[in-house]
C-alpha cells in the first residue's frame, strides 16, 4: 500500500538502485544511460530533483526532475 511508503529526496547511497530499476524497468532492450554515475550527477545538480518513494526500507519507485532556468 501506498499509505505506508515515504516519499524523500535520493541520496547518494540510492543511486544503485535508483538505475538498476531504470534500466530493468525502463530502459529494458535500449542501452543502459541511467547509471549510478549518472544518477548521482542528477542529484547533485541544482536544476533537478531526485525522489524516491521508500517503504519498509525498500524503494519502490523514483522520479527525476529537470529545471530549465527559466
Amino acid at each position: 500500500m501506498i499509505c505506508n511508503a515515504v516519499i524523500r529526496l535520493a541520496k547518494f547511497s540510492d543511486a544503485l538502485r535508483i538505475a538498476e530499476m531504470s534500466r530493468d524497468l525502463i530502459e529494458s532492450g535500449l542501452a543502459w544511460s541511467w547509471t549510478p554515475s549518472y544518477v548521482v550527477e542528477e542529484i547533485n545538480k541544482k536544476n533537478s530533483n531526485v525522489v524516491v518513494m521508500v517503504r519498509e526500507n525498500e524503494i519502490m519507485g523514483f522520479a527525476v526532475m529537470q529545471y530549465l532556468d527559466d
